[in-house]
Parts: C-alpha cells; sequence; structure tokens
C-alpha cells in the first residue's frame, strides 16, 4: 500500500527529483538541495513541504539550518532512513569545514589544531569554532599534550559508516575529491570490530515531526 502511496506522491518529475536527492544526500539543507536539483528555491521548498505533509521527508534544524531527511517504510509503519543520534553527526558531515577537518582525521588519525587549520585551509578561529561544535556533538574528542590540543574521531566506525552509506555531494568535496576517492577506497577496506546490531525505532523526533518542524522551517523561511 505504501509503494503505490508513495509512486501516487512522486509522480509529479520535479517532487520526485526533489525526494530522490533527499534519499541520496540526507542532511542537506534547502539551498543545497535546490542546487543540487537545479530547481528554483520556491519550487523545491513547496515540494519540501509537500513531503514532509505527507510523511516522506522529516526535517530537523542544525545551527541554524533546517535538514531534511527521507522516511522509508519499515516493518512496523513508516520510520526514519537516518537515526535520531545520526543526524547530528550527519549533519555536521553536511558541512565543508566540519567534513574536511574529518577527512584529514581519518588519513592521519589524530592532529593539532594548527595542523589541521593548515590541511583544511581555514583560520585558526574559524576552525576553532567548528570543531567547539564538533566535539559538543560527539563527532571529535580532544585533549592537550603540553602545550598544543589535540583531535582525533569520537568514533571512527560510525563517521566511516555513514561517510560510505551517504557519499558527500561532489560539491562538499570540491577541491579535494581526490583526496576524498582515495580515503573512501581506504574506509571501504578497513575493518571494524563486530558490533551488536543496531535497531532504529521511530524516535520522538520522528513520529511527530510532521506536525511540530513542518510548521517551524515553513514559517522560518529558507534556512
Amino acid at each position: 500500500m505504501f509503494l503505490i502511496r508513495r509512486d501516487d506522491l512522486l509522480e509529479l518529475e520535479s517532487r520526485r527529483r526533489v525526494f530522490e536527492y533527499v534519499q541520496k544526500f540526507p542532511g542537506l539543507h534547502l539551498r543545497e538541495i535546490a542546487r543540487g536539483t537545479e530547481l528554483h528555491p520556491n519550487h523545491v521548498k513547496y515540494h519540501l513541504q509537500y513531503l514532509q505533509k505527507h510523511d516522506l521527508v522529516s526535517s530537523r534544524k542544525e545551527d541554524g539550518y533546517w535538514r531534511f531527511f527521507p522516511r522509508e517504510e519499515g516493518s512496523v509503519g513508516l520510520r526514519e532512513t537516518v537515526g535520531a543520534d545520526k543526524k547530528k553527526i550527519l549533519a555536521l558531515l553536511r558541512q565543508p569545514v566540519p567534513l574536511h577537518t574529518v577527512l584529514v582525521l581519518l588519513e592521519r588519525e589524530r592532529a593539532s589544531q594548527g595542523e589541521l587549520a593548515q590541511a583544511v585551509g581555514v583560520a585558526q578561529a574559524t576552525l576553532h569554532y567548528h570543531l567547539g561544535k564538533m566535539e559538543r556533538n560527539a563527532l571529535v574528542a580532544s585533549w592537550k599534550d603540553g602545550r598544543e590540543r589535540y583531535y582525533k574521531i569520537a568514533d571512527e566506525r560510525l563517521v566511516a559508516e555513514l561517510l560510505l552509506r551517504f557519499r558527500p555531494p561532489d560539491a562538499l568535496v570540491q577541491g579535494f575529491l581526490d583526496a576524498w576517492e582515495t580515503l573512501q577506497i581506504d574506509l571501504e577496506r578497513r575493518e571494524y570490530p563486530d558490533q551488536p546490531a543496531e535497531n532504529v525505532p521511530i524516535s520522538d523526533d520522528t513520529a511527530h515531526a510532521g506536525a511540530s518542524t513542518r510548521t517551524k522551517w515553513q514559517a522560518e523561511g529558507d534556512g
């Protein structure tokens, strides 16, 4: 029943294009989706409103932007494709500075703030701001060694899983696409200790995402 209903809801080609882009690249905000689908932001906003009204996508506000995630049919009804605990990590990985920082740390395992600023190509103040967000959301961990503060990925297995399952759009890795492609191959070859399978229940920000977030982001505009 859901597949038939979904096909009916996605009958319009432009709406289907928006939904498929959200499926492929969950965690992007409205204007990024508009650029990726080559549709006008107002048209994308209309389609996202429609898709969220019919529970095919959900939204979550991160750092001032509403980011969109697909929903899918599970064994007990509609569920989030991306678990609530992973959305905050994926939202950070959809931002250029955090993403590039993570790619550097995956390659080097650890680095100081100065080394990261040089590798990423941003001012230390800019990087410090992003590293603060990343540490608060458990994407990176840090420690002091003498006068230097060093950083590493807090959960490399989780980050590798998200990057491989939800590859970043080429626009996000522009300028270091070759490095990303090489690292992607390396991540696919890495082995991590087995962990118990994770169940992804419908969380409180998914079951009621429609009514609570739909009104908010539509009222606030494109962010």
